[in-house]
């Protein structure tokens, strides 16, 4: 089975995170194509941005209050930083899964995804509230739904069904709150139930256990895409 292999953020392990040269770099390591995460700018652009806020110069700066010109000005990694347009006209030929953060972003997520081949595209959210808003909009884009805590991880069962997911978007850190065995049946079971498994990593050390976990994983979002394309057996280029 051939695991799809993105770059979480670009390559954020030695990369400024959403940023056009952690993107490149994470390409010509081996990735398959990026995780990124966008929210709604004032002048109605795709920011390509984690955080909803984020500090500069000692002041607190609310991304939705700002243009993207104004967000390049301000943040810390200033011209670096893309919009999602941007972003897709870049790297063509690459797979996206876009992270939606805002749910005011669904309909120009969903226009700009019509620039992407469908096949190529997941929108993933850990709102369920999002990915109901874009389900609404559009029947068949594949949907990932991303788990940050039990309360999200018993609901999704119900999801699947209900939006039609593609994809359960699980966090590797959870091994450290239910133990290796316990995660690893909880990957079997609801790979079992008809979705794709991607992981992803927070905060832990993700190599300690992707060798024993890739068997379970269609997806891996990874932070260190050079180290993983060897663990999956492929080269960098």
């Amino acid at each position: 089975m051939k695991v799809l292999l993105l770059g979480h953020r670009g390559f954020k392990r030695f990369y400024p995170e959403n940023t056009l040269p952690a993107f490149r770099k994470a390409l010509q390591q081996g990735a398959d194509g990026i995780e990124f995460d966008v929210w709604l700018t004032r002048d109605e652009k795709l920011v390509v941005i984690h955080d909803r806020y984020f500090q500069a110069n000692g002041e607190m700066f609310d991304v939705k209050a700002l243009s993207l010109k104004e967000i390049r000005n301000l943040h810390p990694s200033g011209v670096l930083m893309t919009s999602a347009e941007e972003l897709i006209r870049t790297f063509p030929e690459a797979y996206f899964n876009v992270d939606v953060k805002d749910i005011e972003a669904v309909g120009r997520v969903l226009k700009i995804a019509e620039d992407i081949e469908r096949e190529k595209v997941i929108l993933s959210a850990d709102n369920p509230s999002i990915l109901r808003a874009i389900r609404e909009r559009d029947r068949d884009v594949k949907l990932g739904f991303s788990i940050t805590g039990w309360g999200s991880f018993l609901r999704f069962p119900l999801l699947i069904k209900e939006l039609n997911l593609y994809s359960l978007h699980v966090p590797i850190d959870a091994v450290d709150y239910v133990g290796f065995s316990a995660f690893r049946f909880l990957l079997k079971w609801a790979h079992s139930l008809g979705v794709r498994i991607a992981l992803w990593n927070y905060m832990q050390d993700e190599f300690r256990y992707l060798p024993s976990l890739i068997k379970y994983c269609d997806i891996l979002i990874s932070d260190d895409v050079s180290r993983a394309s060897r663990l999956i057996g492929r080269k960098a280029f």
